[in-house]
């Protein structure tokens, strides 16, 4: 008897060192995450719509390489480039044929811990030679309680973008007191997209691309984008009930 309560003991011990072990892997992974994008903030911060040459800007790309993933494509002239880093996810990847009941548990726990998904990217175009627009986005998991209060929609991740255009395709009208920017949902009530041009004033830009990366670490969720960018209350504070 002794000899198999001292394997339940052991075995136990065991088992709390792996969940500690895999709990603070997770943890690290949100916090090297957060450092990384507030490193590619920068770098994006440092490009300069319709000044930034395009060989300048490479070498952004260059130094990411090694660090996330980084995407190039061109087209008519017009070369898109973007780097996008993400955490461990703690979540199983949802699908349409995940198990429900497997998704809830993990989810659950996933929030119980602290734990969630988030992801960042940077991106830019470039044509005869210079940065011709630059954004990022940013996007942190949501408590799974929060997944369908939006209409009813299926929302399980914060997500905005904010970009800075030399030609801006507005897809929802402009404010006629700032013909300069413009915002929108990309899809439903999911997704706030926020657009503006290199005629805005710096102090403009710098608000319009203040992003927080708080939500990725820490221990209770975030719940709404006015967290990540306060630029959104400005602009969707109806839609998302900041007011």
């Amino acid at each position: 008897m002794k000899p198999l309560r001292k394997w339940l003991s052991r075995a136990l011990l065991a088992l709390i060192v792996l969940l500690v072990f895999g709990w603070t892997c997770a943890a690290a992974s949100q916090w090297l995450l957060r450092y990384r994008a507030q490193k590619l903030l920068a770098d994006i911060h440092a490009l300069e719509v319709n000044r930034t040459t395009t060989a300048e800007a490479e070498k952004l790309l260059s130094h990411w390489a090694h660090l996330g993933e980084v995407e190039t494509g061109c087209h008519d002239g017009v070369c898109s480039h973007g780097v996008f880093s993400r955490n461990i996810s703690p979540q199983i990847i949802q699908s349409p044929y995940t198990e429900k009941s497997l998704v809830w548990a993990t989810s659950k726990l996933s929030d119980a811990l602290g734990l969630r998904t988030a992801t960042v990217s940077a991106y830019f175009t470039t044509e005869s030679g210079v940065v011709t627009s630059k954004g990022f986005t940013e996007a942190v998991g949501l408590p799974y309680s929060d997944w369908y209060l939006r209409q009813g929609a299926y929302v399980p991740e914060l997500i905005i973008s904010s970009d800075e255009s030399s030609v801006p395709r507005w897809l929802a009208e402009p404010d006629p007191l700032h013909p300069n920017r413009g915002a929108r949902f990309r899809k439903g009530p999911y997704w706030p997209v926020i657009q503006f041009s290199p005629k805005e004033s710096a102090s403009v830009k710098a608000d319009l691309m203040d992003f927080h990366f708080s939500c990725m670490t820490s221990f209770f969720s975030c719940h709404n984008e006015n967290e990540i960018l306060p630029a959104t209350r400005t602009y969707f504070a109806k839609e998302l009930h900041l007011d």
